[in-house]
């Protein structure tokens, strides 16, 4: 026995304790009665939620399972508010391979104002199908940017921008990294950053 609703994650719907404040995203809630052994178990349950971030043009994909949740046993109230917690902790975060200058630019039609274009080679778009098939991603690698010589501040905004993970050695001026300037990679790749 399954129960499931899904939408754009907003006030009213199932999914509506995932949303983040200034960003949309879908999702889709999930409880379920669990199934063991040929049986339903009366009174378990598995609660989910899968979330797309952000909506218009998702760049993460979370999917958030919790086996016998204690208390609200629905996808809605457990998983979902897991969820947004993970999102804005990846939003903090500097090591999660998100092109930030895409949601600056959408965070900025939203509220009129003018903002820097996003760069045509920021991060190649992924489209899926559904069902999700791996074979299906054709990522393209992009050129590392070099960034010899800038701030490890800008450094690591340059990288992120496109799309890369930056691992940190050192502080000051950037004296070299790994992959080199110019080299090509895959979004989501870690680049080692060198600073004194």
């Amino acid at each position: 026995m399954t129960s499931c609703a899904s939408a754009p994650v907003g006030e009213g719907g199932t999914g509506a304790e995932a949303q983040l404040v200034n960003y949309t995203l879908l999702g889709k809630t999930g409880t379920a009665v669990r199934f063991e052994g040929g049986r339903y178990i009366r009174g378990e349950y598995t609660a989910s939620f899968a979330a797309l971030f952000p909506a218009d043009h998702p760049q993460l994909i979370v999917i958030v399972k919790i086996d016998n949740p204690q208390g609200n046993y629905y996808g809605g109230l457990t998983a979902a508010p897991v969820t947004r917690m993970m999102l804005q902790q990846a939003l903090a975060s500097r090591r999660v391979a998100i092109d930030r200058s895409r949601l600056t630019v959408h965070d900025n039609k939203i509220r009129g104002e003018s903002g820097p274009a996003a760069s045509p080679v920021s991060v190649a778009r992924v489209v899926l199908t559904w069902p999700y098939d791996v074979a299906d991603v054709k990522v393209k690698p992009l050129p590392v940017p070099e960034v010899a010589g800038q701030s490890v501040r800008e450094a690591a905004l340059a990288l992120h921008r496109r799309g890369f993970r930056v691992n940190l050695r050192g502080l000051g001026q950037v004296s070299r990294t790994a992959p080199p300037g110019g080299e090509s990679a895959l979004p989501g790749t870690a680049v080692t950053v060198w600073a004194e």
